[in-house]
């Protein structure tokens, strides 16, 4: 079990740190004015089943890797998505940067 556990917070760290390597520095913030931050509650969640679906379809990958693919993600509209639309805003970063 504690491999396990190793193995998924190192998986986490990648994906998140591409992501906060790829995001404008005003975005990876947890401050409400930001209008498109990355760090909501709603993103967070998303970007978590988004991972889980790339689990899922073997698509799990390096820090270089998530950075090439994610380079846009700056331009995502994070600020559309609302509380009840995690997985909505997953399937699309997933379809967009990963499909």
């Amino acid at each position: 079990m504690e491999e396990y556990i190793k193995y998924c917070v190192k998986e986490l760290n990648i994906f998140f740190s591409a992501i906060k390597n790829c995001v404008k520095k005003e975005q990876w913030t947890t401050d409400r004015n930001q209008k498109n931050r990355a760090l909501s509650v709603t993103v967070v969640n998303g970007l978590i089943i988004c991972l889980r679906k790339m689990i899922e379809t073997r698509k799990i990958s390096t820090f270089p890797k998530y950075q090439e693919s994610m380079k846009a993600i700056k331009r995502f509209p994070f600020g559309r998505y609302k509380s009840s639309q995690y997985s909505r805003m997953a399937e699309d970063i997933y379809k967009e940067y990963f499909g």
